[in-house]
């Protein structure tokens, strides 16, 4: 597509630039994590009407997916292999996205880890906004169901990127350290990357 001129080229490219311009729509990971690593930054940024953001969410459903959502709010999920044996193996893991993949971090041995190449397809099942409702016998909840191709991240810019987003879900009191920490395990730590390719969920809800 560059070829063609679909995407840009950049010719000239600087190792140490200056000025960064992006754009951030749903998943603001970014700016609180540069604001905390680079203490004199300095950000513009233009804010886009709350109003046209809710009115995009609702007439294109892509850009707001809410099965994704309950993957954050839920504090585990469940992954669910097959071993050796044919058997089912379900184990709760700490799962984060980028809105298209899931990424969990692990040790590098383990049963989960020796199950990776004879997977074809995995499952990982979150739920979240569970409320017992006794008086009429029932639950209310919300669940994402995610199914994919299943790896081990090896490239380390990668592994480096999923781990910053699992210190944004679940150390977010402890940003400024986030950094040293992730230098300090990026070679101990094992990252797994589920691509995911179909998304399902069922909720129970009473007003």
């Amino acid at each position: 597509k560059k070829k063609n001129g679909i995407y840009p080229t950049f010719k000239e490219k600087v190792s140490d630039p200056s000025i960064l311009s992006f754009k951030e729509v749903r998943y603001l990971y970014t700016i609180p994590l540069l604001l905390e690593i680079y203490k004199k930054i300095k950000i513009v940024s233009i804010v886009r009407n709350p109003y046209d953001v809710l009115e995009s969410w609702i007439n294109a459903p892509s850009e707001f997916k809410q099965n994704w959502e309950i993957l954050d709010e839920c504090s585990y999920s469940i992954l669910s292999l097959v071993d050796h044996d044919e058997e089912a193996y379900g184990i709760p893991v700490s799962a984060i996205h980028d809105g298209k993949n899931i990424y969990i971090h692990c040790a590098k041995d383990g049963k989960k880890i020796e199950l990776i190449p004879f997977q074809k397809r995995v499952c990982l099942t979150a739920v979240s906004r569970v409320v017992l409702k006794p008086f009429v016998f029932s639950t209310e909840y919300a669940s994402g169901i995610f199914n994919g191709r299943i790896s081990l991240v090896e490239e380390e810019q990668e592994k480096a990127k999923a781990l910053r987003l699992i210190c944004m879900k679940y150390a977010f009191e402890n940003l400024e350290n986030c950094e040293k920490a992730i230098v300090k395990s990026l070679n101990q730590t094992a990252v797994i990357k589920i691509e995911v390719d179909e998304v399902s969920g069922k909720c129970n809800k009473y007003d």
